[in-house]
């Protein structure tokens, strides 16, 4: 009997990518990518690290869930900063320059990043940002928050520019009802 491999090697743009799902503790990643600079297809998870990221498309992206218990977010510049089926930080600090959403769980204008995938995340019940904790700071020609459906906050603290104009596009598509810290 003879086994082969017809498992083929494919060039990918980008930095970390796994097929399943993705649990990052720690270290120290700086990454530049064409594409994503970290991507799951499942579920994606961080406990710690520092982190600079610039990117094409997505700084960090799951099909999945994502949840931030802590870590160091430095991207100066990115399409979507955070976007996943879901997203929720429970503590960190982020500096986050994005073209088109700080953290995106609604697929956003999605042709997302450059070269479009069309809306994998649209009017899903299942999307929506919940900000436990953290220190975030967003600068988003799009919107800073992209949820589909109510997005609780219960601490945390939020800037960005776009909050002290008169009509700021910092959160998007549901009402956010915000505890503490905004």
């Amino acid at each position: 009997m003879e086994v082969t491999d017809t498992a083929e090697d494919t060039v990918s743009q980008k930095g970390v990518k796994a097929e399943g799902t993705l649990t990052i503790n720690g270290g120290t990643w700086t990454m530049d990518t064409v594409d994503d600079c970290i991507h799951s297809g499942g579920a994606l998870v961080v406990t710690g690290g520092t982190f600079t990221l610039s990117s094409g498309d997505d700084a960090v992206h799951s099909d999945d869930a994502v949840t931030i218990r802590a870590g160091e977010f430095s991207i100066p510049y990115c399409y979507e900063g955070v976007e996943g089926l879901s997203v929720t930080v429970e503590d960190g600090t982020f500096e986050i320059t994005a073209y088109d959403d700080g953290f995106n769980a609604a697929g956003g204008a999605d042709s997302s990043g450059f070269g479009g995938r069309g809306d994998p995340f649209a009017a899903s019940a299942d999307s929506f940002i919940t900000i436990n904790g953290g220190t975030i700071t967003i600068v988003a020609n799009g919107d800073c928050l992209t949820p589909t459906g109510t997005s609780p906050s219960t601490a945390g603290r939020w800037t960005s520019p776009a909050m002290e104009t008169e009509t700021p596009r910092w959160i998007a598509a549901a009402a956010i009802p915000t505890t503490a810290g905004r």
